[in-house]
């Protein structure tokens, strides 16, 4: 077991290519230990939309949908997956689910929270990102979504609620922006 996290924690600081493709970094290696896990209040209705479970977006697929997920990855394989323990329902498909986060060109990103993507992109091996989002669930692709098909589905972003950046820092303290 500690072998094992270390081989994704080594993989994750390096970058590893490879053992990404093996499902070793699957979502990031803060974002799959508990220990670092960032608890929040649930979501409440956002505008009368009620929010829906992660593991629910395959049921509600091109409907309008506010959901909240964890943006995390290593080099080209970045995923949006549940963010458990947020919603208990979501264990179900936690550390399992990944789905390519579409940013739309047409998207109008505030600068704040392009500026958390940016950093997160820049330092992945210590940051990740907790999304609340409106959007659509697509999952009609055959190859897959983002690099080499890597995700089996696609969150379609209409409208960043909030992003909040997480960082781990070496001595295991969260931070959340």
């Amino acid at each position: 077991m500690l072998l094992l996290s270390m081989t994704r924690l080594i993989s994750c600081l390096l970058g590893g290519a490879l053992l990404s493709l093996l499902g070793a970094c699957q979502t990031g290696h803060f974002v799959t230990d508990k220990r670092f896990a960032v608890k929040l209040p649930p979501l409440r209705p956002y505008h009368g939309m009620v929010p829906v479970g992660f593991c629910q977006l395959p049921e509600v697929k091109k409907r309008l949908v506010y959901v909240r997920g964890t943006y995390s990855g290593v080099d080209e394989y970045w995923s949006f997956s549940p963010h458990w323990p947020s919603n208990h329902a979501d264990k179900a498909c936690w550390g399992t689910t990944k789905v390519e986060l579409t940013l739309p060109d047409t998207l109008q990103v505030p600068t704040d929270m392009q500026a958390k993507f940016d950093s997160t992109h820049q330092s992945y091996p210590n940051h990740y990102l907790i999304v609340d989002a409106v959007g659509r669930y697509e999952d009609n692709q055959p190859g897959g979504y983002g690099h080499v098909g890597h995700n089996k589905a696609q969150f379609v972003v209409a409208k960043l609620v909030q992003v909040r950046l997480v960082t781990v820092s070496r001595k295991g303290r969260i931070l959340v922006d």
